[in-house]
């Protein structure tokens, strides 16, 4: 086997691993969703006033 393909080969099994080791175990328990409000609150606090604003600005602009 050449040095690239064993290299290559060495790699994916420590992504083999990092997968079932970190992954694999922070998605299970109480702790499944604790990436939830990292998400939401931005979508709610940022994105959602940004469209409102956005949209609201049409309509007003488009009635004169």
């Amino acid at each position: 086997m050449s040095p690239l393909a064993a290299a290559a080969v060495a790699i994916q099994d420590l992504f083999v691993q990092y997968r079932r080791l970190y992954l694999a175990q922070a998605m299970t328990g109480e702790f499944a969703a604790a990436w939830l409000p990292s998400v939401f609150v931005p979508l709610v606090g940022i994105l959602t006033p940004a469209v409102v604003m956005a949209l609201l600005f049409n309509v007003i602009e488009a009635r004169d």
